[in-house]
């Protein structure tokens, strides 16, 4: 590739801009805080995300285009340049993929580029969800838990294992406050409640409409179980939940001593 090629490039209309959020702080990731891609080096981006926490830094999230062939411009203001030229022609869609790195859970979506209204700016913005591992601040609102699913082999009582037992993929999510995050590969998920208001807390027991907040668990091949989550402002709490090999689900509360039916 020439030194010219690029400016060539900026010169053609834009076809997509991809911004990435923080899910957490609710700002924008910055240039040197996530990685733009060229479909092909993904083949390779494992070995360099483990070669990276080999010397103490946290993988990066990575954005690519997996169904065409360019490498993604990156402009100052950290969005994700997609020009007409890098388009085939008749394309009304654009597959976008998130590998969220160690912070972030993952995510993927189709971007339909008809969508958006002529004379606009045709941006897509992607809320990145924490990972359990995320550093989040001091006096934080977290919903911590796992989700498991026991075959027919597996035993009741004998101890969950999240490695053997956790289900990635599961979809838990704070209703009434329409915050949503998926289980990671061993079934772990966390959920952060920022941006609480006076009508949100009472007595330091998040509520709403008096009553606590519901947490939903659900997937395409479970089926949907929602609780009541008592949650107090600024403090962690757990959250399990248990589908057994007939479909039963139950639940455990970090206040609990015992599994409770839905």
């Amino acid at each position: 590739m020439s030194s010219e090629e690029p400016v060539a490039r900026t010169n053609t209309r834009l076809a997509l801009a991809v911004g990435l959020v923080d899910g957490y702080t609710d700002q924008p990731l910055r240039v040197g805080e996530f990685r733009a891609e060229w479909s092909r080096t993904s083949l390779v981006k494992g070995n360099e995300q483990a070669a990276e926490s080999r010397i103490g830094e946290p993988t990066k999230p990575t954005l690519t285009f997996p169904d065409l062939d360019i490498e993604p411009v990156v402009n100052p203001s950290g969005y994700v340049l997609l020009f007409e030229a890098d388009v085939p022609e008749d394309t009304d869609t654009v597959a976008v993929e998130v590998t969220g790195g160690e912070r972030y859970v993952d995510d993927e979506r189709t971007v339909d580029l008809d969508a958006f209204d002529p004379g606009d700016d045709p941006v897509e913005t992607i809320t990145l969800q924490p990972r359990p591992a995320y550093p989040f601040s001091a006096g934080a609102t977290l919903v911590r838990g796992h989700v498991f699913v026991l075959g027919d082999e597996d035993d009741p009582a004998d101890p969950l294992v999240p490695a053997e037992h956790g289900r990635a993929g599961v979809t838990v999510t704070l209703v009434e406050f329409d915050r949503a995050t998926e289980t990671v590969e061993d079934g772990e998920y966390v959920l952060a409640l920022t941006g609480l208001t006076t009508d949100d807390v009472e007595d330091g027991q998040v509520r709403v409409d008096g009553l606590p907040p519901t947490l939903r668990v659900e997937s395409d091949d479970l089926d949907p179980v929602a609780v009541s989550a008592p949650l107090r402002e600024g403090l962690g709490h757990q959250y399990l939940f248990r589908y057994d090999a007939d479909g039963t689900a139950t639940y455990w509360l970090d206040t609990a001593d015992r599994w409770r039916t839905t």
